[in-house]
């Protein structure tokens, strides 16, 4: 495994780069030194900053492909299509349910 020479001297966490201790330890520390300019909320990391800011231009460039639905991150577009599997799978238990109710119903006649 990689080695990981930046130590967080809060709580021991390792890091392969210097850049991501530093931003690391602002969760202990609470600096928000990157500001939306335009609602004012502020992050840890300028990357944060970056894709909270596309929340704001109205862009949804992330469809689901079962019902159309669409989003501004590819990170919610995974999380909301995991329900749809979800729904498919119980939709298909109880198929199987029926299909099983039905042949019990058969062999009582």
């Amino acid at each position: 495994m990689g080695e990981k020479p930046f130590r967080c001297l809060v709580c021991g966490k390792c890091f392969t780069q210097k850049h991501t201790l530093l931003v690391h330890q602002r969760m202990h520390t609470g600096e928000k030194p990157f500001v939306c300019t335009i609602c004012g909320k502020c992050f840890t990391a300028k990357s944060t900053l970056r894709r909270h800011v596309m929340s704001h231009s109205g862009k949804k460039p992330f469809t689901c492909s079962f019902c159309n639905l669409s989003f501004t991150r590819l990170d919610n577009l995974k999380t909301h299509t995991k329900s749809h599997s979800k729904e498919r799978a119980a939709s298909t238990e109880a198929s199987s349910d029926a299909a099983v109710a039905d042949t019990s119903a058969e062999d009582e006649s």
